[in-house]
């Protein structure tokens, strides 16, 4: 299961560049895997801060299919990390 967080500001969208397996580089909301324990939301927030180094608070869940759930979030704390992880 994956929880991502969709999170705006200025009207722009934080997203973040990863490697597929395939070798290919694509653009994501910032999120991933549920770990054992965890609630959705909380994996959601864990996953954020990992990636980018923003601390977030769930506004609302925006869509559950297929095993992801979609988040807004909002910036509550932290520092942009860039080319980390």
């Amino acid at each position: 299961m994956i929880s991502q967080a969709i999170i705006t500001r200025n009207d722009k969208v934080l997203m973040v560049r990863q490697f597929v397996e395939r070798g290919d580089m694509v653009w994501n909301y910032p999120g991933g895997g549920i770990e054992e324990g965890e609630t959705p939301e909380s994996a959601c927030i864990r996953e954020v801060q990992e990636e980018t180094g923003y601390v977030t608070k769930i506004v609302k869940l925006l869509l559950y299919s297929n095993g992801k759930y979609t988040f807004e979030a909002e910036i509550v704390g932290g520092d942009l990390r860039i080319g980390q992880v």
